[in-house]
């Protein structure tokens, strides 16, 4: 890796204000890649060194305390970093090739010009003529023929954090909020839920009455009439393996209410303790808001994400597709603090 980092740090008001702020840019190369080898060569797959992979981002970190009195303290920070990468080239003789284990919901695949996280997939076709979506005569959506489709990059377009910590006499309140923007998620659950008919949106139109706007392979607008049991079963496939990647691709776009602390500081007149701080933590409690499904079906809308973004986001390159991942826990402690 060759790098390059620029930052400053400054401080005023007797550092009661403070800026972190850091640039940087860095070209990885000979990544170690797993690829696929020819039947005949009577191994499936091989390691090789491979790539220039070049990012650059910036990370800002501001930090204030508005308030400091003798019986009330307020501190506060805000924190926004981005990143951007671009693949400048793979090695010779391979154009392409794919990050994923697996083909279900979508592929991981990286090539000149693209960006590490990009993920292809099954996609609405489109009439090439009108450019309206294709529906086949029984008034379903037509699946492109192969998962060349890009759907979107799993990477955040930026990341931001804000937090505060109030202490008024002898309490002390604090709060953390993070924020992921941008990004996609392809869930499997979202699948498996669909073709059971649990999602709430699988409600909506049971009866029938679901009219997919778009045009048949002859151009005439289709008016055939579905049922939303219909629509689900034949988009998930069974909730194991969708044809229709697109349809479960979601906005991983999220803000959450990271950690909540509330805290109480007892005197203690000892000689060998000062003090003792009794604090009720609570991490990863709930969602703020939830990205939405990429594709608005006329007559259900778009739906909320149903799993955790982070469900899908790990130290591995097979990231941004999910299916039957465990929920995210949400924590609760009690912190005894001993001052001596």
């Amino acid at each position: 890796t060759n790098s390059f980092e620029a930052g400053l740090d400054w401080k005023f008001f007797n550092s009661r204000f403070s800026i972190d702020a850091t640039f940087y840019t860095n070209n990885t190369i000979n990544q170690l890649v797993l690829i696929g080898l020819p039947a005949a060569s009577g191994f499936q797959t091989q390691y090789i060194n491979v790539g220039n992979i070049k990012n650059s981002g910036f990370e800002l970190m501001l930090s204030g305390n508005p308030v400091r009195e003798k019986s009330f303290d307020w501190n506060t920070y805000l924190n926004f970093g981005l990143n951007r990468n671009k693949i400048i080239s793979l090695t010779e003789g391979i154009t392409q090739t794919t990050l994923s284990p697996s083909t279900s919901f979508g592929q991981l695949i990286i090539k000149p010009g693209g960006s590490y996280g990009d993920i292809y997939g099954y996609g609405w076709a489109k009439d090439p003529t009108t450019g309206k979506n294709l529906i086949n005569s029984n008034g379903l959506p037509v699946a492109t023929s192969s998962q060349n489709q890009k759907l979107g990059n799993f990477n955040p377009d930026y990341t931001i954090g804000w937090g505060n910590t109030f202490s008024f006499n002898k309490y002390s309140f604090s709060f953390q909020i993070d924020g992921r923007v941008g990004g996609i998620l392809v869930s499997g659950t979202d699948a498996l839920m669909s073709f059971y008919g649990v999602s709430d949106y699988t409600t909506k139109l049971r009866d029938g009455g679901l009219v997919l706007p778009g045009v048949h392979s002859d151009g005439t607008p289709n008016t055939t009439a579905i049922t939303s049991e219909k629509l689900w079963t034949t988009l998930s496939n069974g909730g194991r393996s969708s044809g229709y990647d697109q349809f479960f691709a979601f906005s991983a776009t999220n803000f959450r209410l990271r950690e909540l602390s509330l805290g109480y500081t007892f005197d203690v007149h000892n000689s060998l303790i000062k003090d003792i701080r009794l604090s009720l933590t609570g991490r990863n409690l709930f969602f703020l808001y939830r990205g939405k499904s990429l594709i608005d079906i006329p007559g259900i809308g778009k739906r909320t994400l149903p799993v955790d973004p982070e469900s899908a986001l790990g130290t591995s390159n097979y990231q941004g597709i999910e299916s039957g991942m465990p929920p995210v826990i949400r924590s609760f402690g009690l912190n005894l603090h001993l001052n001596f």
